[in-house]
């Protein structure tokens, strides 16, 4: 088949959630099918970056555009569009995805995210299965925000948004063939909205060949965190920072935290001063400091999705203390592969015991393996996409 694949940023290199699950989707779909690739790109970097995908795709194509700036956001306030779908808004691109279908006789167009819907119009309904990845429910993320957003004004905008992005999908979601969500909760939200879409769960995954722990000895006292810039890392970081590695500073004085990833300094500017925590910012590769880290940390209280990176941990075979919304989407047992706990001072509580308890570590190290083996192995995963990809389940053929 012929797949148009539409992403927001190029998926390499692979610094966030939306990234990993685009690129190892894109990887395993190549082996079969022919890949026409469409990133919107920001800077000639990310136009460079464009280019690691020819190895998988039959071509890329980059569209620029996708700003998600402040002067973004005050035009939105003009549009009936939610933000992220009239900063997604381009001529270029849609003249570009009417000529590959005319060129290139497309068989699915492929939406990562919602943002994407408003081009389904441009497709021969007849001969093309329109797809949406739904990443996360964004109705969901717009109103945890608008609720739980430090700053009054940014949380007027967001329900505004919200407002929004609520009538878009209630539009929207009825014009896609197929819906691939990543967690149980987002596919029932989903299914409110249409009863003709087929929805299918297809969790977010990780790759356990890379993703191997090479056992060595973990840095005593240790805690590591990895994200990106989106807003919920931050407030996930702010959480940890401020309401519980203090507890933990209290029983522990040598503790050492991580902070790793593609993270602007300037968000960070709140950890800049204590010794005890070292920023990495974005690093080529993240497992040496999975390795050295005794415990691995998921302090988040916006949900929406799943987290890729509680995966890769898993798959690393750490010692995983989170909250509920951290380990959202993934079927983590409390005591058995993770540890769950939503009050601050019960979660630093867990830390301590797990830095303290190398037995309990083994344990839940070995079962977070296991399960991220047995069900979470992106193989598994995209055979499953693959499988809801073949018209004539849709169309009769």
């Amino acid at each position: 088949m012929n797949i148009l694949f539409l992403t927001t940023v190029p998926p390499l290199p692979s610094y966030s959630g939306y990234q990993l699950r685009c690129f190892n989707i894109i990887k395993l779909l190549s082996q079969k099918h022919r890949i026409f690739l469409i990133s919107f790109v920001r800077n000639k970097e990310q136009e460079e970056n464009l280019d690691l995908m020819k190895k998988y795709c039959a071509n890329v194509y980059s569209i620029n555009g996708g700003k998600t700036n402040v002067l973004e956001g005050i035009k939105n306030l003009f549009s009936i569009l939610p933000f992220h779908v009239s900063s997604h808004n381009s001529l270029d691109m849609k003249n570009l995805i009417i000529k590959l279908q005319k060129e290139e006789k497309i068989d699915v167009f492929y939406s990562n995210i919602i943002y994407f819907g408003q081009y389904i119009s441009l497709m021969d309904r007849a001969k093309v299965l329109t797809v949406l990845d739904q990443h996360n429910l964004d109705r969901d993320v717009w109103g945890k925000m608008s609720s739980n957003h430090p700053n009054n004004i940014y949380r007027l905008y967001c329900k505004l948004n919200l407002f929004k992005t609520k009538a878009y999908e209630n539009k929207i979601y009825k014009e896609f063939d197929v819906c691939f969500s990543v967690s149980e909760q987002d596919l029932k939200g989903g299914r409110c909205f249409s009863k003709s879409t087929n929805f299918v769960l297809a969790p977010n995954g990780v790759d356990i060949e890379y993703y191997f722990p090479q056992e060595v000895s973990p840095e005593k006292n240790s805690i590591i965190f990895t994200g990106s810039n989106a807003e919920r890392n931050i407030q996930a970081l702010k959480k940890f920072y401020f309401e519980i590695f203090p507890f933990v500073r209290e029983k522990v004085s040598d503790v050492k935290f991580y902070v790793v990833g593609n993270i602007s300094l300037g968000k960070l500017n709140f950890l800049s001063n204590d010794p005890s925590v070292t920023i990495t910012g974005k690093v080529e590769d993240v497992r040496p400091y999975f390795e050295k880290a005794m415990v691995y940390v998921s302090p988040f209280t916006l949900g929406g999705g799943t987290k890729l990176k509680i995966l890769e941990a898993m798959s690393m075979k750490k010692s995983i203390v989170s909250t509920t919304a951290g380990c959202q989407g993934i079927n983590v047992l409390d005591g058995e592969n993770i540890i769950i706990r939503d009050n601050e001072k019960e979660f630093a509580e867990s830390i301590i015991e797990c830095f303290n308890n190398s037995s309990l570590r083994e344990k839940l190290g070995l079962n977070a393996r296991q399960l991220a083996e047995n069900n979470y192995d992106w193989s598994i995963i995209v055979k499953e996409i693959d499988g809801n990809l073949k018209k004539g389940s849709y169309y009769g053929t």
